[in-house]
């Protein structure tokens, strides 16, 4: 098995999180269970990289709000994940047959994780042929201050031309933010792409420079 790089410290101080590799990252996970300390290393993280999406870990339901006012692109609840899956032992236990318990399970999470809409097990499995370089991925877009996007309305942008689409935007300020073509972007937004790894690369491009 081959050897993992790890760095021990503070992981809210600035020199930890660069040993780390915050400066090449292209997205930052934070997994700790105190609301405090997660809020801490987000504001850091934030600082620092402005442009980095972050997931985030939440031990308590009351904590998501906070942690996406915060800066984080998306929350995985704890209290969620132990509910839909208790759930789904129960259905199955009960004799719910087993392709009506599956489809449950995508439509809870989908209902919750909106980033990761329609790619749940089941939903994506007539593209299973495709070479990976031709499969859909996510890739999240924050608008750091200039960024060529800022001010626009979502229509103004043409992602099309380079085979990208948006499937979701976050703003730390509304936790419902509707994805519509009147909305207008403002510095911090996290826009995500979905496309090929070629066309988020060139949405990417479109979003901060205007290519």
């Amino acid at each position: 098995m081959a050897a993992e790089a790890v760095s021990y410290g503070d992981s809210s101080k600035k020199e930890t999180l660069l040993a780390a590799g915050l400066s090449r990252a292209s997205v930052v996970i934070i997994t700790f269970a105190e609301i405090d300390a997660a809020l801490r290393v987000i504001h850091r993280v934030r600082e620092l990289r402005p442009d980095v999406a972050i997931v985030s870990r939440a031990r308590e339901q009351d904590d998501v709000e906070k942690l996406y006012a915060a800066g984080a692109a998306e929350v995985v609840p704890e209290a969620l994940e132990s509910s839909v899956m208790l759930a789904t032992h129960a259905l199955a236990l009960s004799g719910i047959p087993m392709h009506k318990v599956i489809k449950r399970l995508r439509e809870m999470r989908e209902k919750h994780y909106s980033l990761l809409r329609g790619f749940f097990h089941g939903a994506t499995d007539a593209g299973a042929h495709l070479a990976d370089a031709d499969q859909p991925r996510l890739h999240a877009v924050t608008l750091a201050l200039g960024a060529w996007a800022i001010g626009r309305r979502v229509g103004e942008i043409d992602l099309a031309k380079v085979g990208a689409g948006a499937t979701a935007i976050r703003r730390r300020t509304q936790r419902a933010l509707k994805l519509e073509p009147d909305l207008e972007l403002i510095e911090g937004d996290v826009v995500v792409l979905i496309g090929t790894a070629a066309a988020v690369t060139a949405g990417e491009d479109v979003l901060l420079r205007g290519k």
